[in-house]
């Protein structure tokens, strides 16, 4: 996650989680034993993970989980979003 461009990282992206992240929930076929540790650990890297806010642009307002629950929902509801491109940091 911290050197996406080394070796391991390409590989294991190529081999993995081509259109997502390490962190996401993704079913492999036959996993090697190194992809098996790394979906193991995942619970407590997610406990500990922080996001850096940035520049906003990978945050979404309206999509992301902002108040922990037993499982993840999202901030949508009933109503109009009044700032709807909050998604890409645009207002």
């Amino acid at each position: 996650m911290d050197n996406p461009e080394s070796l391991f990282s390409r590989v294991f992206k190529g081999r993995y989680y081509r259109n997502a992240t390490p962190l996401d929930p993704i079913k492999s076929y036959s996993p090697s034993y190194g992809w098996q540790s790394i979906v193991s650990a995942r619970p407590l890297v997610n406990k500990g993970l922080i996001k850096r806010v940035g520049s906003g642009s990978s945050i979404s307002v309206w999509d992301d989980p902002w108040i922990p629950a037993s499982r993840p929902r999202s901030a949508k509801g009933n109503g109009i979003h009044f700032y709807p491109h909050l998604a890409c940091g645009i207002l």
